[in-house]
């Protein structure tokens, strides 16, 4: 049963059973939907894979999307017997995956050159103070 206020492809049980049924297929496309979306079959998770990678790198979920993206993945790896979907998933993840690093070592690199500039800043303010 459909609930009002509630996004299609949630299906509600008897009130008694406290349940509900989450119709990954059925879901909207949307930025809200992504992590389940990522975790349904064929072409609801390819468009969810394009979506994530479409995500703009300021948008305030990209992180904990991609955290839980690359723990799948992982979980997956660890596997022995995958099938050829979860293959798939984990080959369609990796640019994502190196992406971020790489965006993570770029945002290190920056931090450490403002420190050292903040640094020597520090001694040249020093060397001015004791001069004076």
């Amino acid at each position: 049963m459909q609930k009002a206020g509630w996004l299609s492809g949630v299906h509600f049980l008897p009130d008694a059973l406290r349940t509900a049924i989450v119709a990954i297929h059925q879901l909207p496309q949307t930025p809200e939907t992504l992590w389940l979306r990522l975790l349904g079959r064929g072409n609801v998770q390819s468009q969810a894979i394009i979506d994530l990678q479409a995500l703009p790198l300021d948008y305030p979920y990209q992180k904990s999307n991609l955290e839980l993206a690359y723990n799948l993945r992982e979980n997956l790896r660890v596997n022995q017997e995958l099938e050829a979907d979860d293959r798939e998933l984990i080959m369609r993840l990796e640019p994502l995956y190196q992406r971020d690093r790489e965006q993570a070592k770029e945002e290190g690199r920056q931090r450490g050159q403002a420190r050292r500039a903040g640094k020597k800043e520090g001694k040249r303010a020093c060397k001015k103070e004791k001069k004076t």
